[in-house]
């Protein structure tokens, strides 16, 4: 069992959301980081500019659409990547494929993403977000449906679904404050 980091880590959760649902994620992990005597900022990197050099810990999260990770958060990598490199990094994908996967990146996006900006985290998850039938029309919904019989996910198109494995965004917040970091969750 690695033994916990020194308290009072300066932390930064930065997160790109569409739907929203990424920032919920995001503030789930900065509680409990605060829960854990940690100072941390949570930041919509759409809204606000932030200084990774001013943090310990970084970590960044987006959601996959398109099987793309947002591009802002992509450009923030690679425009900070030397400081991300010499600090404890993270990240977090909101990716439907996640939902009953234990494989940390269901998809492969998290991985198409780092090679693609020459970054890596030392940890790294994919939950799955929610299933928003009710923000689409009834032919989207009838596509997501057919796509969620497919997955085992839920095919109720008259409610939303919240997928997240709350206790997978749990251990990976506790594995951002163990040392030595690990990879995967």
């Amino acid at each position: 069992m690695a033994a916990p980091c020194s308290p009072h880590l300066k932390i930064l959760v930065a997160y790109v959301t569409r739907s929203g649902y990424t920032r919920l994620v995001a503030r789930e992990i900065a509680t409990r980081l605060r829960r854990g005597g940690h100072d941390v900022d949570l930041a919509d990197l759409e809204l606000c500019i932030r200084h990774p050099a001013q943090y310990d810990v970084i970590v960044l999260g987006s959601a996959v659409r398109f099987h793309h990770h947002a591009e802002v958060v992509a450009n923030f990598i690679v425009e900070n990547r030397e400081i991300l490199s010499a600090r404890r990094t993270a990240f977090f994908s909101v990716d439907r494929r996640a939902f009953r996967s234990r494989d940390a990146d269901p998809g492969g996006h998290m991985e198409r993403l780092f090679e693609r900006v020459g970054w890596r985290p030392q940890v790294a998850v994919a939950v799955a977000g929610k299933l928003d039938y009710r923000e689409h029309t009834w032919p989207r919904r009838i596509f997501m449906r057919a796509a969620s019989r497919h997955r085992g996910a839920p095919t109720d198109t008259s409610r939303d679904h919240d997928l997240t494995d709350w206790g997978r965004v749990a251990s990976f917040t506790d594995a951002l404050t163990q040392s030595p970091p690990t990879t995967g969750a």
